[in-house]
This record gives structure tokens, C-alpha cells and sequence, in this order.
């Protein structure tokens, strides 16, 4: 299955005027979240994908004036990995790397990286 996820730019009411959702993208983001999470726990794959024309995407499903597309997921059943094209196994199979947060999370000033304590130096602390 293909989703096309978007965002409702404006809260609106019968009533008030339109009122701008400055919170559009983070209540779409933690849906998204959400719908990754029932996805893996029944047993599906979901892709969340980025590299495609979201005005094209909107157009050719048309989306509605006042919502912004976002993303794309792709979402089904694992298939089997040896079915893969060799380059395309290997890519998908090498080991995750992600920033360290130090790069991510700030302490006081932006670009300050926030100092964590070594859990094992205070065990009773954090979870």
C-alpha cells in the first residue's frame, strides 16, 4: 500500500474564522509515529519516504487547498531478503549509524551539545 500523509495547515470551525495550526507538522509526525509503531506490531513494514514532488502528489490525488503534503509511506509484508537484487541486500543490510545527540541536543546555547551522564555511574537515576 502507498499512503500519501498530510497536514491541515488551519484549525477550522463552523463558526471562528480559519486559524492558523502552527503545530500541523508535529500532529502529523506524531500520527505517523504512531501508524510506524501498529504497523511493526502487526507485523508490516512501513517506509516513510521523502524523495518524491509533493505538489506533483497532491495534484494527481487531489489534495484539498489548506493541506500540505508531507510524505509518502509505503507500507506491506517483509518479503524475503535473498529475493533482493545483491546491491540492494547489502545496502539494506549494513549497520544503522546515526549523529551522536551531542550533535542533536543542546545545553543552554544553541549548538552547546548537552553533556549525558553514563548510566552505569548512576543506576538509580533515569530509568
Amino acid at each position: 500500500m502507498l499512503v500519501l500523509a498530510a497536514a491541515q495547515l488551519a484549525h477550522v470551525h463552523p463558526v471562528k474564522p480559519p486559524k492558523r495550526n502552527r503545530l500541523a507538522l508535529l500532529e502529523l509526525g506524531l500520527a505517523l509515529g504512531n501508524l510506524l509503531t501498529q504497523a511493526t506490531a502487526m507485523g508490516l513494514t512501513a517506509h516513510p519516504m521523502a524523495g518524491f514532488d509533493p505538489t506533483a502528489a497532491g495534484e494527481a490525488l487531489d489534495v484539498a487547498d489548506g493541506y500540505e503534503v508531507a510524505v509518502l509511506l509505503a507500507i506491506g509484508y517483509p518479503g524475503d531478503p535473498d529475493d533482493l537484487d545483491p546491491e540492494v541486500r547489502a545496502k539494506d543490510q549494513r549497520p544503522r549509524e546515526r549523529r551522536p545527540l551531542g550533535e542533536t541536543v543542546f545545553d543552554g546555547s544553541w549548538g552547546e551539545p548537552a553533556q549525558f551522564a553514563d548510566r552505569d555511574e548512576h543506576p538509580d537515576e533515569g530509568g
